[in-house]
């Protein structure tokens, strides 16, 4: 019988807890009275600890695809860059009257992870059977960087639902065991938000 690839109870514990907190902390920091920009900064400090125990957990994986994770930290430091860049740049106001909608769309991106999760579950065992084993094959696609710097400003910017985001990004645009792709977007939202935490701080906000 063929045996599928899941995430494991302390991996998904980890991701879930790193990719969802934001729903929680934030709301909860709102309530107490902290403006809505600065709650979204401490929730990013908050979501650090979180995305480095996926990291650490996915270190075997992440070890055997170096070239991805060069290239895809480059592009993903430049979008945590622009993304604090961004959110440090809107105006309360606006950034409250989007807050509703960045919530809901966060939510739809973890209620999509487990659906994502089979799906690549189905294409990894698809693979096998066929004797076509998924990997790094040619260059890296410009569509491929382009999707995870674009989720790389979003998760700067806000973060919640960020590694369902990324996962959905990589399913699109790379040909990668669900296990490889799990460990590399736990390792670049870990670097988005650590550059976005660097940028905030540099900035004394």
């Amino acid at each position: 019988m063929q045996e599928h690839t899941w995430i494991g109870p302390r991996e998904g514990a980890l991701n879930s807890a790193a990719g969802g907190g934001t729903l929680v902390s934030f709301p909860v920091l709102v309530w107490l009275g902290i403006p809505p920009i600065t709650a979204n900064i401490s929730s990013s400090v908050g979501l650090l600890s979180g995305y480095l125990g996926g990291s650490l957990a996915y270190r075997r994986e992440l070890s055997e695809q170096k070239r991805w994770v060069a290239t895809f930290t480059i592009v993903s430091i430049v979008g945590g860059v622009l993304g604090a860049i961004l959110l440090l740049s809107t105006s309360t106001a606006v950034f409250a009257g989007l807050v509703p909608f960045l919530v809901l769309g966060s939510a739809a991106l973890l209620g999509l992870q487990p659906f994502l999760s089979r799906r690549l579950a189905r294409r990894e065992e698809k693979a096998k059977l066929a004797g076509q084993p998924l990997g790094l094959q040619g260059g890296i696609s410009v569509w491929a960087q382009v999707g995870v710097l674009l989720a790389a400003i979003y998760g700067s910017y806000f973060g919640a639902g960020l590694g369902v985001m990324f996962l959905a990004v990589l399913a699109l645009t790379v040909q990668e065991e669900l296990q490889k792709l799990n460990g590399l977007k736990s390792l670049l939202s870990l670097f988005i938000n650590f550059i976005g935490v660097i940028v905030f701080v540099s900035t004394g906000d």
